[in-house]
């Protein structure tokens, strides 16, 4: 059954209405479809890699934990290493390109005086 109320579908149309606006960055400047397409594909890369993560400890714990060698589970193990290595090499290739333009168009230090820095307070 489906419904047509409560919290997700007010969720849903916030984030239906929100899409209109233009997407802003940390210091407040409109971003371009381009940045925003790579910055959604580093975090579904980023999500693909930390399931791989989750994948990777559950067979080492399997491997590890049990009474005799656990092939299968040394096995999904280390296909779990190499999806979340593969996955982190797409989350920063999807955002790379945008990074060293920054840095090409404004120069090294405008862009790094741009960053956020922590302080001690």
């Amino acid at each position: 059954a489906t419904t047509t109320g409560g919290p997700a579908a007010a969720a849903t149309a916030t984030s239906v209405r929100g899409l209109a606006d233009p997407v802003r960055d940390m210091f407040g400047e409109a971003t371009s479809a381009s940045d925003q397409r790579a910055g959604c594909a580093s975090d579904v890369a980023s999500l693909v890699a930390a399931l791989a993560d989750v994948v990777s400890y559950i067979g080492g714990a399997a491997s590890t934990c049990s009474t005799s060698l656990n092939l299968r589970g040394l096995c999904a193990g280390d296909a779990g290493t190499i999806g979340n290595a593969l996955g982190g090499l797409a989350a920063s290739s999807a955002v790379v390109v945008q990074s060293c333009e920054q840095v090409r168009a404004e120069g090294l230090r405008q862009a790094v005086d741009k960053t956020v820095r922590l302080t001690a307070d």
